[in-house]
């Protein structure tokens, strides 16, 4: 192999390592939860606002709305399953837990629905709802109160 070559060589793979390591820094970002009780405010409601998921190699982002009432929840589904979709029941603590019983095709990535463990950040008027799954993959809804 010639000394250019090699060059090329180191060069695409250390570009790759560098654009690899930005977007897992991005995809990793904690954001700490408030748990309702601690901020004396309630998740019941209607909120409305944008789905992000972020796999190694894109993001995609879609509209969604999430209705919780009486310990239930429905979240809508978008184009493409982005998001999915779900609906169940959800506890609120120092996570969100969301149950969901549904059946789904096999045919798309599971983690868009919501179901499962998620950190929140709550405040009088928005929701923040963040989670991070099958490995560098991160979920997000970023949500404002009607």
């Amino acid at each position: 192999m010639k000394a250019s070559q090699k060059i090329k060589m180191i060069l695409f793979t250390l570009g790759i390592l560098v654009v690899a390591n930005a977007c897992r820094k991005d995809a990793t970002a904690e954001i700490a939860a408030i748990p309702a009780e601690e901020n004396n405010k309630t998740i019941e409601g209607i909120y409305a606002g944008v789905f992000k998921v972020v796999y190694p190699d894109t993001t995609m982002f879609g509209p969604v709305t999430v209705v919780f009432e009486n310990g239930d929840y429905t979240c809508s589904n978008g184009s493409f399953y982005v998001p999915a979709g779900g609906n169940g029941s959800f506890e609120a603590d120092d996570s969100l837990h969301f149950s969901d019983g549904n059946f789904y095709q096999a045919s798309f990535d599971w983690s868009l629905i919501l179901r499962g463990d998620y950190g929140y950040e709550l405040t009088d008027t928005s929701l923040l709802i963040q989670a991070h799954r099958n490995g560098p993959c991160y979920y997000e809804y970023k949500l404002t109160k009607q």
